[in-house]
């Protein structure tokens, strides 16, 4: 863990004189965004929307902004940092790593309406939804073997942002079940399980510049900012593989996954699907959508 002293030594530098608007501590320790409140009526680029809705974790680690000037939030975004690494780059700083950080523009305005869309579950929400994990989980336990339910549950009841995250995961078509655990940060991962790709979620393109981009017929959506909106991750190439060595997905339909940022700056996204007993990995440009594509995504409880 890197210490407040340490930290603050190596940051005032970069934000002396204007205003931060995220930095990147390496991975292993801490990424987080700090937000300076006097931003928010700044004419610069804002912070993600990710910094103001329900995903704003102050963990064990907000001790790390004693001693820096001025009203500064840490927001706890490894997971959304990550899910827009092919967004376009605005206003950071890095410190100690070269993995890219990308933050994608957002007004202000957008931000509080992804705030007021977070309401929380119902008890009967919960209960049901709960029961439909445990289901799924005791009729697959290929993808989960050695692990027991009453913990997955522990940790869902004690950290009610994933539980709406997971909701929101089975309101779109997902199946969301568990298919491993990091014994280092003590922590649930879950997929999406669904045979073919989330209904709830296609035809959408990769991300909102490729929405942007299309002068007219633009779908609803795009897979980076509606993974940020439910508190999830696009899968990866990597996880992607991972998954289909649990089942067959994806026979008759194909998900959006991670693009890197190389390809990303070039036009391109990155899809995946299940034919011929093996994962094809394909490119499209990020502004197409199709009727039988959405994305899959992950979430770590």
């Amino acid at each position: 863990m890197i210490k407040s002293a340490s930290l603050v030594a190596r940051v005032k530098p970069a934000i002396r004189g204007r205003r931060l608007h995220s930095l990147q501590i390496p991975f292993g320790a801490l990424t987080a965004v700090f937000v300076d409140t006097i931003s928010r009526t700044s004419t610069t680029t804002r912070p993600p929307a990710f910094g103001y809705n329900a995903a704003v974790e102050l963990s064990g680690a907000a001790h790390l902004s004693t001693g820096l000037k001025g009203k500064r939030r840490l927001l706890n975004c490894d997971s959304y940092l990550k899910s827009v690494s092919s967004a376009p780059v605005v206003t950071t700083v890095e410190v100690g790593a070269t993995y890219p950080i990308a933050v994608p523009k957002q007004p202000r305005e957008a931000v509080t309406q992804e705030m007021k869309k977070r309401p929380g579950i119902t008890a009967k929400q919960r209960e049901e939804l709960l029961n439909t994990l445990r289901v799924r989980f005791e009729n697959n336990m290929n993808r989960h073997q050695g692990i027991e339910w009453t913990r997955i549950e522990a940790k869902l009841n004690a950290n009610p942002d994933k539980l709406w995250s997971l909701h929101e995961m089975e309101r779109t078509g997902g199946e969301p079940d568990v298919v491993g655990w990091n014994k280092k940060t003590d922590e649930f991962v879950f997929y999406d399980c669904s045979a073919e790709s989330p209904e709830g979620r296609r035809s959408i393109c990769y991300d909102r510049e490729g929405l942007e981009s299309r002068k007219e017929h633009r779908p609803k959506n795009n897979a980076v900012d509606m993974a940020a909106g439910m508190g999830i991750e696009l899968l990866t190439e990597g996880q992607y593989r991972e998954l289909q060595q649990l089942g067959q997905f994806d026979t008759k339909t194909s998900s959006w996954v991670q693009t890197p940022a190389e390809v990303r700056k070039l036009g391109g996204a990155i899809f995946c699907d299940f034919r011929y007993g093996r994962v094809f990995v394909y490119h499209n440009g990020a502004q197409s959508y199709y009727a039988a594509r959405a994305f899959r995504g992950s979430l770590r409880v």
